[in-house]
């Protein structure tokens, strides 16, 4: 990888998690304050949540680059005949199997962190960290049958799906022939993450609202500070 690809990619990632941190931001709103038209515009809310998104993507992200440092170290360990689609498929499915694991651990322990930087001040909030502790296993599972679930099954359509094109070099473009296969999956790829994002935090929402409220729920009457 040279340096024109690395600024690439950053810029990918950097335009991954501007989509990412909208869809989640406003899922979280139309859930925990739907009647947020009403309210007054201010930046605080979503600073908050954006820097403690932030602090849960940063792992995530550093995670991935220490896992392509070590990839070498990896390969090493791989039999020698393997061919070029089982290597793509065993580097795509460990790498995933990976952040699926540190993803669940990170959101399942501070993904309820992420509502409460939108909610602010709860009037009435009976909720105790007992409550919290008590949702941990219900917010693993839900993640785990949700989102974790979901994405697997991109990964799996597009491992499917390079192993029938192995030779395609470029994901939009076969020369200068679209390349339809590449453009259907690079859209497939956007709308399936997308959706696993949707749910993550619909999810933590919903989950916030059961441990400040209890099942039963309250009315929630917001301060914006």
């Amino acid at each position: 990888m040279n340096e024109s690809d690395l600024f690439n990619d950053i810029g990918v990632d950097v335009a991954y998690f501007s989509l990412w941190t909208y869809l989640a931001y406003s899922t979280c709103v139309s859930i925990l304050s739907p009647e947020a038209d009403e309210h007054p515009s201010d930046a605080a809310p979503f600073a908050r949540f954006y820097f403690r998104f932030a602090g849960l993507f940063l792992p995530l992200y550093l995670a991935r680059l220490a896992f392509f440092i070590a990839l070498p170290y990896f390969l090493r360990d791989l039999p020698g005949d393997l061919s070029r689609v089982a290597l793509v498929a065993v580097i795509v499915l460990v790498e995933h199997f990976l952040e699926c694991i540190l993803f669940l651990v990170q959101f399942s322990l501070f993904g309820l962190a992420l509502p409460s930087a939108i909610s602010g001040e709860i009037e009435g909030e009976k909720g105790k960290f007992t409550n919290k502790l008590k949702l941990l296993p219900q917010v693993f599972i839900r993640l785990l049958i949700g989102p974790v679930l979901v994405s697997s099954i991109g990964v799996a359509i597009y491992v499917g799906t390079y192993s029938i094109n192995p030779a395609m070099k470029s994901l939009l473009l076969d020369g200068w022939i679209p390349n339809i296969i590449g453009i259907s999956l690079f859209v497939f790829s956007i709308s399936v993450q997308s959706w696993a994002v949707v749910m993550t935090f619909w999810i933590l929402s919903k989950s916030y609202i059961r441990m400040k409220f209890g099942e039963r729920g309250m009315q929630v009457v917001y301060k914006y500070n």
